[in-house]
């Protein structure tokens, strides 16, 4: 039912723009600007559902170029307790989060998440800290970016998922703690 309306909502619109459009080119004498003018006409009613899609994408990618991925402030090196034999790192559960059992003790792995970051363009955050429990160092964030779409899309969806940045290389969890605690031993290279 609702892709009939929205087939009959579209349809509607196609005829508005095209009644407005064939209206507007009369006005013009010569024939190069009434096909300016009907280029101009249709690039308005394109742009009146889509403008939202097209800068929320451009916003989007800046935020990922320019906020999102791991800062790491600050270092941090284990002892060979919190290291495998074959160098894989004890404090990394099989689900890729910190062992809090092990490091715990003495740092803080907070997260939050903002739903609405950007109301105008759709756009969430999500940040996970580390934090030093001893003095309150930043020793490092994990920033990632959720563009859910324009209007359009989120009106016409049942269900409309998040385009997240950064993709898995440098923006996944595991690669974020093993850029924060390293090794004293140089042969434990584990990424």
């Amino acid at each position: 039912m609702i892709g009939l309306i929205m087939l009959v909502v579209f349809v509607l619109y196609l005829l508005v723009a095209i009644l407005i459009t064939s209206w507007l080119t009369r006005i013009p004498k010569r024939a190069p600007y009434k096909w300016l003018t009907a280029l101009l006409s249709l690039a308005v009613f394109a742009l009146i559902p889509t403008w939202d899609e097209i800068l929320g994408r451009m916003y989007f990618k800046h935020l990922c170029e320019t906020e999102g991925g791991v800062r790491v402030y600050k270092t941090v090196e284990l002892g060979p307790e919190y290291w495998n034999a074959d160098g894989m790192p004890r404090f990394i559960l099989e689900n890729g989060n910190a062992d809090e059992q092990l490091l715990g003790k003495r740092y803080a792995f907070p997260s939050n998440w903002d739903r609405h970051f950007s109301k105008l363009f759709n756009t969430a955050k999500r940040q996970h800290l580390i934090l030093d429990k001893t003095d309150g160092q930043l020793l490092g964030t994990l920033t990632r970016y959720g563009y859910f779409g324009g209007w359009l899309v989120n009106s016409t969806g049942l269900h409309v998922t998040a385009t997240m940045c950064p993709l898995v290389r440098g923006g996944d969890y595991r690669t974020f703690l093993v850029q924060i605690f390293r090794s004293q031993n140089p042969q434990n290279t584990w990424r």
